[in-house]
């Protein structure tokens, strides 16, 4: 079995987990079956090219993560928040910049 093939369930897992989604709700969504994701999930199968694009859509997962986790050191959680940042006004991106600024310049005890 490939890296991917591991990876790729945790992945969808976390990103599913991330949405608030259960497998049932995720399958309906796909228009699969819940076993079918529970099989993504845990036991290392593969889905086909339609239903992992929709999967990446569907869960914001930055498909660099999946097909080169090599290079990825980015987080789940990172990949989530940076999905997001593309449907910011550039007016949000200002204000989302300036938060993030503050948060890194500010020392928690």
């Amino acid at each position: 079995m490939r890296e991917y093939d591991n990876n790729l369930g945790y992945i969808i897992k976390e990103a599913r987990k991330r949405a608030k989604l259960t497998q049932e709700k995720l399958a309906e969504k796909l228009g699969v079956g819940d076993r079918h994701i529970t099989a993504l999930e845990n036991e290392g199968k593969t889905p086909s090219y339609d239903l992992l694009y929709d999967m990446i859509r569907e869960l914001k997962i930055d498909a660099n993560t999946i097909f080169f986790p090599e290079r990825s050191s980015v987080s789940v959680e990172t990949d989530y928040l940076i999905s997001h940042l593309h449907q910011c006004s550039k007016r949000d991106i200002i204000a989302i910049t300036a938060l993030v600024e503050s948060l890194v310049n500010t020392e928690f005890e």
